[in-house]
């Protein structure tokens, strides 16, 4: 179910009022609602716990910050943690008493609208970078030296939460239903104008900027290849263009692999937001395929970083090692 479209009728005080799933009768299925409620809090929860626990390992070990890389990389969990937290949120608006249901609404979609820009934000940074570590760049080194990433990732992302948080009324007026239109009331179009500034730019810069990224690494390859076989270094300077290759080749196909989810689970739910503006409102059950997309996509992060970052696969295995010698 779709977080900021999700129908939570504020007038009713009982939990069995709470629509889940309907027939052409109207009646609700209990059976289905329950089933739908506790796949939906598997992953919020699944989502939530890995994210921290990625966030977590981040704040705390020194290693993991060392390459700027594996710093954005990382970072992304902060805007799936924020998803995910909203995620909770509506979880608990589906039972909560009507006094509570209006501050829930407002605290779940500003933390679901700023957790979407910083995921989106971020993975333009990170694509951002490679781009200018394929071409040489100096401006990377402007940009993503020293503490200069964490202000680039920090200031944005403040300033953006800053505009959502002073357009949601977060302990204002009582509201029917939770969802853009009616919680943002008058200031919803201003919200949809910052929305769509910010968002779909971001999207769309971030695929060109990931295509560009792959044919420019692809041809710098192609020269490398040239290069090597032309010199008489031999072994040595084949050796040495392979390690690269296979370094810069792996942050590349893993930036591609949390790009695909990306698009593919937040695209659909970013025009969402748009048509809800416009009081264009998506039915029960593809309200709750756009919510579960979204929950995947920020508990199968933690899983690529995992998979594909040796760096944090070191870190897990040391704090396992440690844990199993305190136990021994």
């Amino acid at each position: 179910m779709n977080s900021t479209t999700c129908s939570c009728n504020l007038h009713e005080t009982t939990t069995s009022n709470v629509t889940m799933t309907k027939d052409n009768g109207g009646k609700t299925h209990g059976t289905i609602g329950v089933i739908v409620f506790s796949i939906s809090s598997v992953l919020v929860a699944f989502a939530f716990v890995s994210n921290l626990c990625i966030q977590t390992l981040l704040l705390t070990r020194r290693a993991l910050r060392k390459q700027t890389y594996t710093v954005l990389v990382l970072s992304l969990g902060f805007g799936d943690t924020l998803i995910s937290i909203s995620g909770i949120l509506w979880l608990v608006l589906q039972k909560a008493n009507t006094s509570f249901q209006t501050p829930l609404c407002g605290v779940m979609l500003s933390m679901l609208v700023i957790g979407t820009f910083l995921s989106l934000y971020i993975t333009f940074l990170i694509c951002l970078n490679r781009f200018l570590v394929t071409v040489d760049a100096p401006m990377n080194k402007i940009l993503f030296s020293g503490k200069r990433k964490f202000w680039l990732m920090i200031i944005p992302s403040f300033i953006d939460a800053i505009l959502i948080l002073s357009l949601s009324p977060l302990w204002g007026k009582n509201t029917t239903q939770c969802n853009v239109k009616s919680v943002f009331g008058r200031e919803k179009i201003t919200f949809g104008v910052v929305w769509m500034v910010t968002n779909i730019p971001l999207l769309v810069s971030t695929v060109v900027l990931y295509i560009a990224l792959v044919r420019k690494l692809m041809k710098k390859f192609v020269n490398i290849d040239v290069q090597a076989s032309e010199t008489n270094s031999g072994v040595a300077m084949t050796t040495m263009t392979q390690e690269k290759k296979q370094q810069r080749m792996r942050a590349v196909k893993t930036l591609g692999i949390i790009l695909v989810f990306l698009v593919f689970c937040t695209t659909p739910f970013i025009f969402s937001m748009v048509g809800s503006l416009f009081g264009i409102e998506l039915k029960q059950t593809h309200r709750i395929i756009l919510t579960w997309a979204q929950m995947i996509n920020s508990f199968a992060n933690p899983i690529i970083y995992t998979w594909r970052i040796r760096t944090l696969q070191y870190e897990i295995r040391n704090i396992f090692s440690w844990c199993h010698q305190r136990i021994d």
